[in-house]
């Protein structure tokens, strides 16, 4: 499917899913929505959600937790119901619709809250982070929070050597697209409204990088974390999905060239 035709698509599920929810007048939005995206992560799940919310909880914030599931084949979805029936989790299910970018785009403009917090499934992004990059948005300092491996006071906890170099080779080929010490973090906190002024097609991967660029010259602050292993599962990370990572910083560059060219147009004509 051509990407024109999947972003129309993956919009237009977006709607159907916002126009069949029920009503929520009588309820109040909560403080924050955090996105789940998931694929094969039943056994991370039942560790992860109950942490998320008792964290959010003692922080003084509401949140809803919106697992955005693939059609995982190994009853993520049953999972997130079962969790549902005790915890602020609400199930969104895609079917013949795959990719984490695409996936975390769709929860993003699904949730409730007007701050919006996107993190992996896998529990290896520091659940204590949450409220630390929810409030720099909640405080009016930047309308974007990055949690960042990279930046002095984060890093990596039982990561492995490859692991490590691969997120500083990301952040070199990404240098020139935005000053962002971790491309790849896929961990941030982001008000709500910001997303509707974006035109975001992204390939793949993540989109932390894709909001950045497209937000730019829009300030944002990034938060040391320091990323753990996965609470349970397989890692989904190979070769293609780092090509895809490439093909994206190059849509990017593209991207940033023609805005570029916009700008010094409408410059000289105004001169």
């Amino acid at each position: 499917m051509c990407a024109a035709c999947q972003a129309v698509r993956d919009r237009a599920s977006w709607l159907f899913t916002s126009l069949s929810r029920p009503a929520v007048s009588s309820t109040p939005a909560p403080d924050l929505s955090i996105v789940l995206p998931t694929y094969r992560e039943a056994a991370s799940l039942p560790r992860l959600v109950p942490s998320l919310a008792e964290t959010v909880e003692a922080a003084g914030l509401t949140c809803e937790i919106v697992v955005v599931d693939d059609a995982s084949p190994d009853g993520t979805a049953d999972v997130a119901r079962h969790l549902a029936e005790r915890w602020p989790l609400r199930l969104l299910s895609r079917h013949g619709e795959r990719g984490l970018a695409t996936a975390a785009l769709f929860g993003l403009r699904a949730g409730r809250g007007e701050v919006c917090v996107l993190m992996d499934a896998d529990g290896s992004h520091p659940v204590s982070a949450v409220p630390a990059l929810a409030e720099v948005v909640r405080s009016g300092r930047a309308d974007l929070a990055v949690g960042s491996r990279l930046t002095p006071g984060g890093g990596f906890r039982d990561w492995p050597l490859w692991g490590r170099m691969k997120s500083r080779f990301a952040a070199f080929f990404a240098r020139e697209l935005a000053p962002l010490s971790d491309p790849t973090t896929g961990l941030m906190a982001v008000r709500r409204s910001l997303l509707d002024d974006l035109d975001l097609d992204p390939v793949g991967w993540k989109i932390v990088l894709e909001i950045v660029v497209k937000s730019a010259p829009r300030p944002f602050v990034e938060v040391p974390i320091v990323f753990g292993p996965r609470l349970a599962g397989e890692s989904k990370q190979s070769l293609r999905v780092f090509w895809q990572y490439l093909r994206h910083c190059a849509r990017l560059a593209a991207y940033r060239r023609r805005r570029e060219a916009r700008a010094r147009r409408m410059t000289e004509t105004s001169s």
